[in-house]
Formats: structure tokens, sequence, C-alpha cells
């Protein structure tokens, strides 16, 4: 899954699951999907597998789609899944991150915002996921993988009247296309490209 967060691996599009080494003798027979899929790891159950993942050292590694309990979809590096590594799609790290170092609890406006981001366009089950995701907006992979990037690229929100806002309202959320903004500011810069 190409648009997956990918946690504790990248994916190597010239290894695929159809590979000669994808099989269960290399891997062993310990994470085969059959014993794999339906299985829960923390926040997370396990539905399908993916195309494996290749290290810098040439190691080869099982890789599953999964599901977190917020509603994300992800891809885990198998051996992080049964180790304990991996055991949400990072809401449960962003959380005691926030409760660790009490820069910005998990109730805050930027933590609200980026949840709300990352379930508009990555839950189906959002009611606004037809609006972003369903039309191919995404949360960039830097934002995806941790909301401390997402916090250290966008800042404190300046006033409870601002909001997350794209400059391209078809671009995807990401560093490059996000400011906060008002609401007014919103609806004028809308107004703006309507009459270039």
């Amino acid at each position: 899954m190409a648009e997956g967060r990918h946690r504790g691996a990248r994916i190597n599009a010239g290894l695929s699951l159809h590979h000669p080494l994808a099989g269960p003798a290399f891997y062993g027979n310990d994470m085969t999907p059959t014993k794999m899929i339906g299985r829960r790891f923390g926040r997370l159950v396990v539905t399908s597998e993916t195309d494996p993942y290749i290290s810098p050292r040439g190691q080869i590694h099982r890789c599953f789609l999964v599901l977190c309990k917020c509603g994300t979809r992800a891809v885990v590096r198998g051996n992080c899944l049964r180790s304990g590594h991996t055991r949400s799609c990072s809401c449960l790290a962003a959380r005691t991150r926030n409760r660790t170092h009490g820069k910005s609890s998990p109730e805050s406006p930027e933590y609200e915002t980026w949840k709300g981001i990352m379930k508009r366009c990555h839950n189906p089950r959002d009611v606004r996921f037809q609006h972003y995701g369903g039309r191919g907006i995404k949360v960039c992979v830097r934002w995806r993988r941790s909301f401390a990037a997402f916090l250290a690229d966008m800042g404190r929100r300046p006033s409870p009247k601002h909001l997350i806002a794209r400059i391209d309202d078809e671009g995807d959320y990401r560093p490059s296309n996000c400011s906060w903004a008002t609401v007014n500011k919103q609806r004028a810069n809308r107004r703006d490209r309507k009459h270039r």
C-alpha cells in the first residue's frame, strides 16, 4: 500500500510477495500470513500481507498491512509487531509523548487538528472522508508518522480562531501547502482563487 504509513521500515519496490526469497522457507513459519492475519498487536490488527522491506544491509523483512484502533491503516514490519516495538500507527506514541513532556496534551488544539486531518484523509469511516481521502487528498508521510513533526512544522495555533488551511485546495496536507488561517481569511482566499 503505497500511501499507507510504514512503521519501522521502508518498502523496496524491487522485491514483491512473489519473489523467491519471500516465502516461508526464508521467513520461517512464525510469521506466515495464516498465523498473522487477524491477530491483534496492541492497537493494531493485521489485515493482510504486503511487499517485504529490504534494509540498507540487504536484510529482508516480512511486512503487513494493519488497521489501528483509531481507524488509520499502516504498513508494519512483522518483527516490529511480534517484538512489541510497534503497537499503534503512532497515535499512541503521540499521546504518550504529549503526557510525558507536557508540551501539548492530547486534547490540545494542535493535536486535535492533526488527529482531524489524519481521520478525514485516511479513515474511510470518517464522515468527512469522501471530501478528502475519497478525493485523493492525503497527509504527507512525515506528518503521518509523527505528531511531533506536524507540530514542529506548523507551530502553535496563533489563536482559537485559526484553523489549518491548505493553500491549494486540491493539494495534500504537507508543510509547503499548509498554514494557520482564520475562517475569514480562508473564505477570502477561496474568493480570490475563483476570480483568477
